[in-house]
């Protein structure tokens, strides 16, 4: 059973500063696609597109930060952590031991860098989610 740690995510009780989320996620090795599903509270006012926040997906390789490049995020329907939805990222290559911490766990991180106060708070985040549809 894989494991998600949120272990910084105070961004949206700063919104004047950048903010950073990280997530440690145990028994990963093998795997090159991370899918996470973000609840957040609801939003009470309506925000311009010039106003929405801006997210840029890492992940740790073993030695240092490494961008996820646009390609590589095949989905992101929360609107740049603004709504309950799902990301999908595809790593450029699957995770290997060397890219895990003393701990076993991969680490991936979300920083927001302009907007921050119209970032939603999170209230939960799900590894793994699957998507269903009722017919």
């Amino acid at each position: 059973m894989k494991s998600i740690y949120v272990i910084r995510s105070q961004w949206w009780k700063y919104p004047t500063e950048d903010g950073i989320i990280l997530f440690g996620i145990g028994n990963s090795i093998g795997n090159d696609q991370i899918r996470l599903f973000f609840e957040m509270a609801a939003l009470k006012r309506e925000i311009g597109k010039e106003y929405l926040p801006c997210v840029q997906w890492s992940f740790f390789n073993g030695k240092q930060w490494e961008f996820i490049k646009p390609g590589n995020l095949l989905s992101d329907t929360t609107g740049n952590l603004l709504n309950t939805g799902l990301v999908d990222i595809l790593l450029p290559s699957p995770i290997s031991e060397e890219m895990l911490d003393i701990n076993g766990d991969f680490w991936l991180s979300a920083k927001v860098s302009c907007h921050t106060q119209n970032c939603s708070s999170i209230r939960n985040v799900y590894l793994n989610p699957v998507k269903a549809r009722l017919e």
